[in-house]
């Protein structure tokens, strides 16, 4: 059953029964409430790849350069993955690339939305965010020791408080569909292995061309934000290395997902 018809219960077994996958999600740790599953994630590193930890509350979610992310309520589904791919630290920020994708496809089957991708992660609805995607690294020399991918969906949630309200949506809010979490959280695991898998072995370039079939980004004018400057451009592509280039008046740029924030010109996206 995709919907919701009593309280929302986030039920570990029904996660594993919905699964496909061959690694991911095999080994489930749940914790109803926490400052943050990333950071139980990184304390329970020693956990095998593919760990997923799901909670019902995180007091201190978060976000992209520091910012906060609301998750107090059991309306979304609020996510890490232990993944320990071998790759060099240089391409790990494509990690984030990879599961912004996954969410995309899974919200997608599930929905029939027009869920979509602002460059590098976030998933947007009737062009207001509904995921958060926050990846965190552990290295050691030029080599990724392990990354945790914390995936944050607003699902069930109908009001947002003000500061937000206009930027922020939810499955609901948008679609009137109330979806369970354990459903989303296995789709989403389903539709993120075979991704991650091509991305170890190809590259980003593997996958490139679905992620910008569905990046909203790629095709229009854009603020580049470096610190307290910000600067218009179009957004014209994204690189095999994950990065969005972007042309001036006079030159192009191919911008990192650590050195900048974009957004649109008259809106979020």
């Amino acid at each position: 059953m995709l919907c919701m018809t009593n309280d929302d219960i986030l039920n570990e077994e029904e996660i594993s029964s919905l699964l496909k996958t061959e690694k991911l999600g095999k080994s489930i740790v749940y914790i109803g409430k926490t400052t943050s599953t990333n950071v139980v994630a990184k304390e329970k590193s020693d956990m095998p790849c593919g760990t997923i930890f799901v909670s019902d509350i995180q007091t201190d979610g978060r976000g992209r350069r520091g910012k906060s992310w609301i998750s107090e309520s059991a309306d979304g589904l609020w996510m890490s993955i232990l993944l320990k791919p071998d790759i060099k630290t240089d391409e790990a920020a494509c990690v984030t690339l990879v599961a912004g994708l996954a969410v995309c496809k899974a919200l997608r089957k599930l929905t029939g939305a027009d869920v979509l991708i602002k460059w590098p992660n976030d998933i947007v609805l009737d062009d207001k965010k509904l995921c958060g995607i926050l990846c965190e690294m552990s290295c050691k020399e030029d080599m990724v020791r392990y990354v945790v991918c914390g995936i944050g969906i607003n699902l069930n949630t109908e009001k947002f408080d003000d500061e937000i309200k206009n930027i922020a949506c939810s499955v609901k809010s948008v679609t009137g569909i109330e979806l369970k979490r354990s459903v989303v959280c296995a789709e989403v695991l389903n539709c993120f292995e075979p991704l991650y898998n091509k991305f170890i072995s190809t590259g980003l370039g593997g996958i490139i061309s679905e992620y910008k079939k569905y990046c909203v980004t790629v095709g229009k004018e854009v603020s580049v934000i470096k610190g307290d400057n910000k600067i218009n451009a179009f957004a014209t592509d994204v690189t095999e290395k994950g990065e969005l280039v972007v042309r001036y008046d006079n030159r192009e740029e191919s911008l990192s997902s650590g050195e900048v924030s974009v957004r649109g010109i008259f809106g979020y996206i």
